[in-house]
């Protein structure tokens, strides 16, 4: 009998199913599977295998952190989103490194505490009202607000500053780095007249969250606070200043003129694409060859290594929020895609009738999705070959 092959994992259901209503997200089971990824992560660590404590995190991150995203950025803070993202990225180039196993450990229980903290307002969903600028850039028709080039180039000053900064307080230079943070506030925010574009076009409650935010960095720099910390603080200042300056138009005594460097960061910008597309040819030439574990391993490295490392990533969620989330959705797609070497079962064709099925994955570790959807199909019976001669019969009657 011919094989009947179905293009994933199902389950064959000869009754009716009911479709299913959306069920509620169950958030603190995602962080309980965060919590068992990187708990795993650490013991692998503690045990001298670094490549597979990486694989855990970046499995936290990529299986279970983006599904909560979209719901911190909503119900929480899109800084607070940004903050754990970054504590994942941390987590991973500590090992890399090869800090100490305490060290690590430290790392991810804080990053569990804090994922803690949010579980609350998730799953109370509650929802946070945009600032006025925010909520008429959505309901503006007609293309998305542009970013003023030269705008655009004093955050990018401002982040280079703050990275200095962080630098110099991972170096033991607290007076270096404290001085440098005031710089990126005076000379990079207020000096530039951003500060006066954002609190004339945008509010002047955005304007003071700014200013209170590199505040408050320098106090974290003052009372010793962990450098990874301090670093989470300045990315969530830079990310939040990037999401601000659509439609923050130019104001007196400032040029609306691009960069002269522009043309070479163009450049720079089209070489990390090519790099992120060859490695994920890479990529799927090892999954080619029966490898998919490796497969899989390859394009979360060039996630990390390469498209958020070059400052892709911020950059392009700069100029549009939804253009980036679609491009890290389209990541977990490839990894998903990379992590069987056939998506296929094969099973004996069912005896004619009609049939219902609904499918659901069970990954690695043992945890199962919701199931699907029912969808129908009908196997045909097969008419006996004699019996195509019985109209000749009524003839011959």
């Amino acid at each position: 009998m011919r094989p009947f092959l179905v293009s994933v994992v199902m389950l064959l259901v000869v009754v009716m199913v009911p479709r299913q209503g959306s069920a509620v997200p169950d958030y603190a089971g995602m962080v309980d599977r965060i919590e068992a990824f990187l708990n795993e992560g650490v013991t692998l660590y503690r045990a001298g295998d670094a490549d597979g404590a990486k694989t855990q995190v970046e499995r936290a991150y990529f299986e279970v952190f983006e599904n909560l995203e979209g719901p911190i950025r909503i119900n929480v803070s899109a800084r607070k989103n940004s903050e754990l993202e970054t504590a994942f990225g941390d987590i991973r180039k500590m090992i890399v490194r090869r800090d100490s196993p305490d060290t690590v450990a430290a790392k991810v229980a804080t990053q569990l505490s804090e994922l803690r903290s949010v579980l609350p307002k998730l799953l109370a969903g509650v929802h946070l009202q945009a600032e006025p600028s925010e909520q008429m850039a959505e309901e503006r028709p007609g293309p998305a607000p542009v970013v003023q080039p030269h705008w655009a180039g004093v955050v990018d000053g401002i982040a280079a500053t703050l990275d200095r900064a962080v630098a110099a307080y991972q170096a033991g230079r607290g007076e270096d780095a404290r001085a440098l943070i005031i710089s990126a506030q005076f000379d990079g925010y207020k000096n530039s007249l951003l500060e006066t574009a954002i609190r004339r076009h945008v509010s002047q409650r955005k304007d003071a969250e700014f200013n209170s935010e590199f505040a408050r960095i320098i106090t974290l720099v003052r009372d010793g606070e962990p450098p990874p910390t301090v670093h989470a603080a300045t990315l969530a200042l830079v990310e939040d200043l990037r999401r601000t300056l659509p439609g923050v138009p130019m104001v007196d005594g400032t040029k609306d003129e691009r960069p002269a460097e522009e043309h070479a960061t163009a450049q720079d910008w089209k070489a990390v694409a090519g790099r992120i597309i060859a490695a994920i040819g890479k990529a799927r030439s090892l999954h080619g060859e029966g490898r998919p574990a490796q497969a899989v391993s390859a394009i979360q490295d060039t996630y990390f290594d390469i498209f958020e490392a070059s400052g892709m990533e911020g950059r392009i969620g700069a100029r549009d929020a939804a253009f980036k989330t679609a491009l890290e959705g389209d990541f977990s797609r490839i990894i998903a895609e990379h992590k069987t070497e056939r998506p296929q079962l094969s099973l004996a064709k069912p005896e004619p009738g009609e049939y219902f099925i609904r499918v659901r994955a069970t990954d690695a570790d043992g945890f199962v999705g919701q199931w699907s959807s029912p969808q129908r199909f009908v196997i045909e019976a097969r008419q006996p070959w004699w019996l195509l001669g019985l109209p000749l019969l009524y003839f011959l009657i």
